[in-house]
Protein backbone atom coordinates (compact mmCIF):
# COMPACT_ATOMS: atom_id res chain seq x y z
CA UNK A 1 0.00 0.00 0.00
CA UNK A 2 1.35 3.16 -1.17
CA UNK A 3 2.52 5.87 1.94
CA UNK A 4 2.69 9.81 1.67
CA UNK A 5 6.33 11.05 2.64
CA UNK A 6 5.55 13.81 5.33
CA UNK A 7 9.07 14.46 6.38
CA UNK A 8 11.17 17.35 5.67
CA UNK A 9 12.15 18.19 1.81
CA UNK A 10 15.71 17.75 1.94
CA UNK A 11 17.39 14.46 0.57
CA UNK A 12 18.61 13.47 3.86
CA UNK A 13 15.10 12.96 5.02
CA UNK A 14 14.19 11.69 2.23
CA UNK A 15 17.04 8.96 1.87
CA UNK A 16 15.90 8.13 5.79
CA UNK A 17 12.65 7.87 5.17
CA UNK A 18 13.71 5.11 2.20
CA UNK A 19 15.78 3.55 4.50
CA UNK A 20 13.31 3.05 7.24
CA UNK A 21 10.78 1.58 5.31
CA UNK A 22 12.90 -0.74 2.79
CA UNK A 23 16.12 -1.23 4.68
CA UNK A 24 18.12 -0.05 2.10
CA UNK A 25 20.97 1.16 4.75
CA UNK A 26 21.68 4.18 1.97
CA UNK A 27 23.47 7.67 2.01
CA UNK A 28 22.56 10.65 0.48
CA UNK A 29 24.65 10.59 -2.96
CA UNK A 30 23.86 6.42 -3.37
CA UNK A 31 26.81 5.43 -0.96
CA UNK A 32 26.12 2.33 2.15
CA UNK A 33 26.04 3.71 5.56
CA UNK A 34 29.05 2.31 7.48
CA UNK A 35 27.49 -0.80 9.00
CA UNK A 36 25.57 -1.76 5.99
CA UNK A 37 25.19 -5.31 6.07
CA UNK A 38 26.06 -6.13 9.62
CA UNK A 39 22.86 -7.14 12.59
CA UNK A 40 24.10 -5.94 16.51
CA UNK A 41 23.16 -9.76 17.16
CA UNK A 42 25.44 -11.46 14.83
CA UNK A 43 28.31 -8.97 15.34
CA UNK A 44 27.58 -9.95 19.23
CA UNK A 45 28.34 -13.61 18.02
CA UNK A 46 31.29 -13.09 16.34
CA UNK A 47 32.45 -11.80 19.96
CA UNK A 48 31.38 -14.73 21.25
CA UNK A 49 33.22 -16.58 18.81
CA UNK A 50 36.83 -15.21 19.08
CA UNK A 51 36.25 -15.86 23.25
CA UNK A 52 34.59 -19.39 23.08
CA UNK A 53 36.82 -22.54 23.82
CA UNK A 54 34.30 -24.08 21.69
CA UNK A 55 33.75 -22.54 18.59
CA UNK A 56 31.54 -25.13 16.61
CA UNK A 57 29.17 -24.42 19.55
CA UNK A 58 28.97 -21.13 18.50
CA UNK A 59 28.53 -21.33 14.87
CA UNK A 60 25.96 -24.20 15.77
CA UNK A 61 23.99 -21.91 18.30
CA UNK A 62 24.37 -18.75 15.92
CA UNK A 63 22.53 -20.72 12.74
CA UNK A 64 19.41 -19.78 14.69
CA UNK A 65 19.96 -16.00 14.44
CA UNK A 66 20.88 -15.83 10.39
CA UNK A 67 16.99 -14.67 9.70
CA UNK A 68 17.99 -11.30 11.30
CA UNK A 69 19.92 -9.76 8.12
CA UNK A 70 19.94 -10.92 4.39
CA UNK A 71 23.85 -11.77 5.03
CA UNK A 72 23.26 -13.41 8.08
CA UNK A 73 24.19 -16.73 6.70
CA UNK A 74 27.72 -15.45 5.26
CA UNK A 75 28.17 -14.88 9.15
CA UNK A 76 28.05 -18.71 9.78
CA UNK A 77 30.01 -19.20 6.75
CA UNK A 78 32.85 -17.14 7.84
CA UNK A 79 32.74 -18.12 10.89
CA UNK A 80 33.07 -22.03 9.73
CA UNK A 81 36.14 -20.48 7.56
CA UNK A 82 37.87 -19.07 10.15
CA UNK A 83 37.47 -22.24 12.16
CA UNK A 84 38.43 -24.65 9.52
CA UNK A 85 41.49 -21.89 7.90
CA UNK A 86 42.29 -19.84 10.34
CA UNK A 87 42.29 -15.93 10.57
CA UNK A 88 44.34 -15.31 7.25
CA UNK A 89 40.81 -16.55 5.93
CA UNK A 90 39.25 -13.10 6.60
CA UNK A 91 42.01 -11.24 5.45
CA UNK A 92 41.90 -13.10 1.71
CA UNK A 93 38.39 -12.88 1.51
CA UNK A 94 38.41 -9.11 2.63
CA UNK A 95 41.25 -8.86 -0.58
CA UNK A 96 38.97 -11.14 -3.16
CA UNK A 97 36.25 -8.56 -2.72
CA UNK A 98 38.25 -5.36 -2.88
CA UNK A 99 39.18 -6.49 -6.24
CA UNK A 100 35.87 -7.71 -7.16
CA UNK A 101 34.74 -4.53 -6.47
CA UNK A 102 37.52 -2.82 -9.00
CA UNK A 103 36.98 -5.03 -12.00
CA UNK A 104 33.53 -5.72 -11.49
CA UNK A 105 30.58 -2.56 -13.18
CA UNK A 106 27.54 -4.47 -12.06
CA UNK A 107 26.04 -2.55 -8.73
CA UNK A 108 24.06 -5.02 -7.17
CA UNK A 109 26.84 -7.29 -7.08
CA UNK A 110 29.08 -4.22 -5.62
CA UNK A 111 26.58 -3.46 -2.79
CA UNK A 112 26.07 -7.04 -1.85
CA UNK A 113 30.41 -7.40 -1.77
CA UNK A 114 30.56 -3.65 0.57
CA UNK A 115 28.37 -5.40 2.88
CA UNK A 116 29.94 -8.47 2.90
CA UNK A 117 33.32 -6.57 3.63
CA UNK A 118 31.51 -4.49 6.20
CA UNK A 119 31.09 -7.63 7.88
CA UNK A 120 34.45 -8.71 7.36
CA UNK A 121 35.69 -5.68 9.34
CA UNK A 122 33.71 -7.09 12.37
CA UNK A 123 35.47 -10.35 12.49
CA UNK A 124 39.12 -8.16 12.03
CA UNK A 125 38.04 -6.07 15.25
CA UNK A 126 36.81 -8.92 17.39
CA UNK A 127 39.59 -11.05 16.75
CA UNK A 128 41.96 -8.02 17.53
CA UNK A 129 39.39 -7.60 21.02
CA UNK A 130 39.49 -11.86 21.40
CA UNK A 131 41.14 -11.16 25.20
CA UNK A 132 38.60 -8.11 26.15
CA UNK A 133 35.90 -9.20 28.50
CA UNK A 134 32.16 -9.65 26.57
CA UNK A 135 29.31 -7.57 26.62
CA UNK A 136 26.15 -8.98 25.18
CA UNK A 137 23.17 -6.14 23.82
CA UNK A 138 20.16 -6.77 24.80
CA UNK A 139 17.40 -5.99 22.20
CA UNK A 140 13.65 -4.61 22.27
CA UNK A 141 11.50 -6.12 19.82
CA UNK A 142 12.79 -4.35 16.56
CA UNK A 143 16.16 -4.94 17.74
CA UNK A 144 17.34 -1.79 19.09
CA UNK A 145 19.74 -2.24 21.66
CA UNK A 146 18.80 -1.82 25.01
CA UNK A 147 21.18 -1.85 27.28
CA UNK A 148 24.71 -4.08 27.64
CA UNK A 149 24.98 -6.93 30.36
CA UNK A 150 28.77 -8.12 30.89
CA UNK A 151 29.60 -11.88 30.59
CA UNK A 152 31.93 -13.93 32.81
CA UNK A 153 31.54 -16.90 31.24
CA UNK A 154 33.19 -16.62 28.10
CA UNK A 155 36.47 -18.49 28.93
CA UNK A 156 39.62 -16.12 28.11
CA UNK A 157 42.63 -18.40 28.29
CA UNK A 158 40.75 -20.24 24.82
CA UNK A 159 43.52 -21.58 22.38
CA UNK A 160 44.39 -18.58 19.95
CA UNK A 161 42.34 -18.99 16.41
CA UNK A 162 45.97 -16.90 14.74
CA UNK A 163 46.46 -20.18 12.31
CA UNK A 164 45.04 -24.00 12.55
Amino acid sequence: EPTTFVGEKTPRSFVEYINARSNAERVVGGGLLPGAGRHIMLDTLVKIFYKSPTPNQVIAGSQAHTHRTPLGSYYIEVMKAVHEKGQSYVTQEIENLLEKLESDDNKAKNTIRRRKINILRVFEEEYKNKDIPLEIPEEDDKGRVIKNVRSNSADNDHKKRDEL
